[in-house]
């Protein structure tokens, strides 16, 4: 983790087993690279969980004290809900759209459509 720590490279995608520094090593990155002149708003961390957003926001606090602001530590999923609504128009999306995050939900669904569709309504009409 070492290299992860020293490495001049400007973005950097860490993956390892638990419990082997991953965090620290982000951390301590991070803490460099405030500490040669970059905003702090000018980082970006994605993570898979929110667990793994909380202890690295919890962590970076820690780790680099007397921030103004802090780097934006999202998930994957936040980071792409954030995309999705800022360009929302440009994608031509309904302002009010939903996201599917369960079998059951994708299930009604992709029922909710289909019963939308008069084809499809008249063929299951004549069971």
């Amino acid at each position: 983790m070492q290299q992860v720590i020293s490495g001049k490279i400007k973005s950097k995608m860490i993956i390892a087993n638990a419990g082997s520094g991953k965090t620290y090593s982000i951390v301590q990155h991070i803490k460099g690279i405030i500490e040669a002149g970059f905003q702090p708003s000018s980082i970006l961390c994605i993570t898979f969980t929110n667990a793994g957003r909380d202890e690295m926001q919890h962590r970076v606090q820690k780790g680099v004290p007397n921030l103004k602001s802090l780097p934006k530590i999202v998930t994957f999923h936040s980071l792409c809900k954030e995309i999705i609504d800022t360009f929302t128009h440009e994608l031509q999306m309904p302002y009010d759209y939903t996201i599917v995050d369960s079998d059951f939900e994708m299930q009604n669904a992709i029922e909710n459509c289909l019963l939308q569709n008069e084809e499809v309504k008249a063929f299951i009409s004549k069971f």
